[in-house]
């Protein structure tokens, strides 16, 4: 089951280039080429290659799998762990400066993750 599609890594190229001020200056800060970067941005339906995915990660501060599923590729977690990951994604998304918590979790085991989950979602919802 995909959950993302190359639209939210289109969309993440895009928001980038606007934090970084131009996509000129996510070009040099990914080491993805400026052509490269708006060929993604701009068309959707293009795959990047393995080494460009990577490079996004790093950039973005992602981990490596939601770079994959966010360029439209199924990674066929189980419904658990897709739920879990939708979860994870969410409060990652929140709260960025939960990133490193977020991604011990991945380390851990479903029921030990959905009891970290439950507080982070406490704790993001009185932020609102």
């Amino acid at each position: 089951m995909v959950f993302f599609t190359m639209r939210q890594l289109s969309n993440k190229i895009k928001q980038h280039s606007e934090v970084e001020g131009s996509l000129r200056a996510l070009s040099i800060k990914s080491g993805v080429s400026y052509t490269g970067l708006k060929n993604l941005r701009d068309n959707p339906d293009v795959t990047p290659d393995l080494e460009t995915l990577v490079k996004f990660a790093k950039t973005f501060k992602l981990p490596f799998w939601r770079i994959i599923e966010m360029a439209g590729f199924d990674l066929e977690f189980s419904e658990t762990s897709t739920i879990q990951a939708q979860r994870l994604i969410s409060v990652m998304d929140a709260m960025p400066e939960y990133q490193s918590v977020v991604e011990h979790l991945l380390e851990l085991d479903s029921y030990e993750v959905n009891s970290v989950l439950i507080y982070l979602e406490t704790l993001k919802n009185h932020r609102k």
